[in-house]
């Protein structure tokens, strides 16, 4: 079995080798070869100590990225690997890093560290695969199994539960027996990892083609992050179905668009759409999103139940009141959710028709801002626009009638359009000063 490596790898690994030093790529990268994707990064674990490995690597730049952890950092044309001594792993006693590391000789013992076998597999082109806990028979039988005991993995770094949902999301592979039991007994660890961690496993999750059955198999977990969704596997929406399993199918069902999915776990976790956005800003305020993700998810999860009808002027009045961008979508969360019942048909039919309109207005030559308006606050005083008059509110209106139709999106017909409507007697109904 042979895996194409970067040349900077090739020669990191030849390098090392030079020295006296056994050397291997590991981990996500070769699970990602023999997958054949592209890896995002190549790790390489080595005999090497780490003073050894800087003298090998003397000609390059290194930096002392977890020196205690027996980590290098060496850059080589511009790629960074993360080259890390064989080593063993003491308690956990923060439940994310080892209280210390003792380094070995044995590649088979820093393998056996490692959280799940598809990820303990290490790879070189004189030594081929060293795959010493079955992890190509895990890949090819798409299986999540930790390596040893899984509880003692879980107790280690209970962020390890969520890494094997997500993998299991992602890989569409389905989670050992033992491996999910253990989930189940160690959840509540989860309590004690950053939110910010918590948060980047959940997003990359919820992206899975695989995360309907994750959520649904695994509610338990969430309700740990999450203690409304134990009310949601109670509830039932108008379909009959439980709240959660219709949240999960929905989120399966949406564009693979954060905030899209990200609203859909929360769109019925309370009662009606204004408790479950507060619940949704309070929740994403507690992990710690950034200020536009989570604005976005509360304004879906809050105009969920918007009015939908499927004309250019309606469409137009949405973008203007939300932005084109939110509009669409509150259009791919609207027919997200109705795919996830599986029943109104016509209403489904309604939103896709909807939502396919509102692409081509986009790709148009429409107005439904003031910014796309063909004259601006200067055009309407050059024409003697009396003084007084509120240049934004003049706007603001034109762009309204534009969207009706009533006025073309010409500078000539706009001008001549808002000057009638200002010598008219009852012009401050329709202006105000």
């Amino acid at each position: 079995m042979k895996i194409l490596l970067p040349a900077p790898v090739l020669m990191a690994l030849d390098q090392l080798e030079r020295g006296g030093h056994e050397a291997f790529v590991v981990g996500g990268c070769v699970r990602d070869s023999l997958l054949l994707k592209t890896p995002d990064d190549w790790d390489i674990c080595t005999s090497a100590m780490p003073d050894e490995i800087k003298a090998c690597f003397s000609m390059c730049r290194t930096i002392d990225t977890g020196i205690k952890l027996g980590t290098v950092m060496v850059i080589i044309d511009r790629m960074e690997l993360q080259i890390t001594t064989y080593r063993l792993d003491s308690a956990y006693s923060d439940y994310r890093r080892p209280d210390q590391v003792f380094f070995t000789p044995s590649l088979q013992e820093d393998c056996r560290r490692r959280d799940f076998t598809i990820n303990a597999m290490a790879y070189n082109p004189k030594g081929g695969l060293m795959d010493f806990f079955g992890g190509l028979d895990d890949l090819n039988n798409k299986r999540i199994r930790c390596v040893g005991d899984a509880n003692e993995r879980f107790a280690e770094d209970a962020l390890r539960i969520l890494r094997a949902l997500r993998f299991s999301s992602i890989l569409r592979y389905r989670v050992e027996e033992n491996t999910a039991f253990a989930i189940g007994n160690n959840k509540q660890l989860l309590k004690r990892i950053s939110v910010e961690r918590i948060a980047c496993e959940v997003n990359k999750l919820l992206m899975g083609d695989n995360v309907e059955r994750v959520l649904t198999e695994f509610a338990e977990v969430f309700g740990v992050l999450l203690p409304e969704v134990s009310f949601c596997t109670l509830r039932k929406d108008v379909s009959g179905a439980d709240v959660w399993k219709h949240t999960a199918l929905s989120i399966s069902k949406a564009p693979l668009d954060l905030p899209v999915r990200l609203a859909l776990l929360f769109h019925e976790i309370e009662s009606d759409p204004p408790h479950s956005a507060l619940a949704a800003r309070r929740t994403l305020k507690q992990f710690k999103y950034d200020n536009d993700t989570l604005q976005k998810t509360v304004s879906l999860v809050e105009n969920q139940s918007i009015y939908i009808e499927n004309s250019n002027a309606s469409i137009l009045r949405q973008f203007k009141r939300f932005g084109s961008d939110i509009f669409i979508n509150l259009l791919e969360l609207r027919e997200a959710c109705l795919k996830g019942r599986q029943i109104d048909r016509e209403q489904l039919n309604l939103v896709i028709a909807c939502r396919k309109k509102a692409m081509e207005i986009l790709s148009g030559d429409y107005c439904w801002s003031v910014s796309q308006l063909h004259i601006d606050g200067n055009d309407l005083i050059e024409a003697g626009l009396k003084e007084g008059v509120k240049i934004g509110e003049c706007l603001d209106l034109l762009t309204d009638h534009v969207i009706q139709g009533y006025v073309k999106n010409k500078k000539e017909d706009l001008i001549r359009y808002v000057m009638n409507i200002l010598d008219m007697d009852s012009q401050t109904s329709h202006i105000g000063h």
